[in-house]
């Protein structure tokens, strides 16, 4: 339920997701996350990065892992 908000969050209201790429990167992916970021900040607004983490902290408070039983 946490990643399914967590997906929500990024993609409603920040417009944007994330994806897995494994543990290679590329040249072209400095590129690509700097024009993402740009846009991200067009978008969202200066200081967007702050309230997300807020956002995230928010989800990971109602949402917190639980522990399994031995």
């Amino acid at each position: 339920k946490r990643s399914n908000k967590i997906d929500s969050l990024e993609r409603n209201k920040y417009g944007f997701f994330t994806e897995p790429t494994g543990c290679m990167i590329f040249e072209e992916d400095k590129y690509y996350n700097e024009t993402v970021d740009e846009y991200l900040q067009i978008r969202n607004g200066k200081n967007w990065k702050n309230q997300y983490k807020k956002d995230i902290d928010l989800i990971i408070e109602k949402y917190p892992y639980k522990e399994l039983k031995r």
